[in-house]
C-alpha cells in the first residue's frame, strides 16, 4: 500500500526538477531534506563561492542542491552570478542563470541590474573591465533572448558614468572594447553602419 501511494505520488510531481524521497515525503533538495546548521550553511555558502571563482559547474549545481545560498556574497560583496562574470565563465554565468530561473527569477533583470557594493556596476561592466569578450558576446545575447534592448544594456553607466565599453579601453582590453562599440553601433544604427565602422576601424590599425 505504501509502495503505490509513493508511485502515485511520484506521478504527479514536476518532471523538470529533481527530487528527493526520504521516510515518506519529497524534498526539492538534501537542504530542505535537512534543516542546515548555521555553520553548514556558511561552509556551504563559500564552497559554492570557491567553485564559482574556480569555474567548477559540477560542484556548483551539487553545491546548490545541498543547500548552498546562490545570493550568497564573497568577501568582497559580490555574488556568485557577479563573480562569475568578473573571472569570464560564461558556462558558469549560463548555469546560474538557469538556478535563478528555478526560482522564478528573470534573467533580464539579473544582468542589468546594478550593485550597489560595486558602484551601481552591472554584470556586463565585470565582465569587461576584465577584458573577458565571450562572457560580454553571452551576456549580451542572454539579455537579448529574455527581451532585453541589447543598447540599454551595452550603454549602462554605473554611478561614475562609466559603460562597460570604457572600463574595457580604460584597461587596454582592446578586442573587447572593439566589440562592444560594434555591438553598440548595431544596436543603434544597424549592421551596415557597424560594418563600415569596422572596416575603418581596419584601416586606422593599418595606418
Amino acid at each position: 500500500m505504501a509502495q503505490r501511494q509513493k508511485e502515485k505520488f511520484a506521478n504527479r510531481m514536476p518532471k523538470t526538477r529533481d527530487f528527493l524521497y526520504y521516510k515518506g515525503h519529497y524534498y526539492k533538495s538534501e537542504a530542505e531534506k535537512r534543516k542546515l546548521s548555521p555553520a553548514e550553511r556558511e561552509r556551504l555558502n563559500a564552497n559554492l563561492l570557491d567553485a564559482v571563482g574556480k569555474g567548477n559547474n559540477d560542484d556548483i549545481v551539487r553545491l546548490i542542491k545541498a543547500g548552498a545560498n546562490i545570493n550568497a556574497r564573497g568577501n568582497g560583496g559580490e555574488r556568485a552570478l557577479q563573480g562569475a562574470a568578473l573571472n569570464g565563465y560564461a558556462q558558469t554565468c549560463a548555469l546560474l542563470i538557469q538556478e535563478y530561473a528555478k526560482l522564478g527569477k528573470d534573467a533580464k533583470k539579473l544582468i542589468i541590474a546594478k550593485y550597489g557594493y560595486n558602484n551601481g556596476r552591472t554584470i556586463l561592466h565585470g565582465a569587461a573591465c576584465n577584458g573577458h569578450t565571450e562572457t560580454c558576446k553571452f551576456l549580451i545575447e542572454e539579455y537579448a533572448k529574455s527581451g532585453g534592448d541589447r543598447k540599454e544594456l551595452i550603454a549602462a553607466k554605473d554611478r561614475g558614468g562609466w559603460t562597460p565599453m570604457m572600463y574595457a579601453a580604460k584597461d587596454r582590453h582592446t578586442q573587447t572594447a572593439h566589440f562592444l562599440a560594434v555591438e553598440l553601433i548595431k544596436a543603434t544604427f544597424g549592421n551596415e553602419t557597424a560594418t563600415a565602422f569596422m572596416k575603418s576601424f581596419g584601416e586606422c590599425v593599418a595606418t
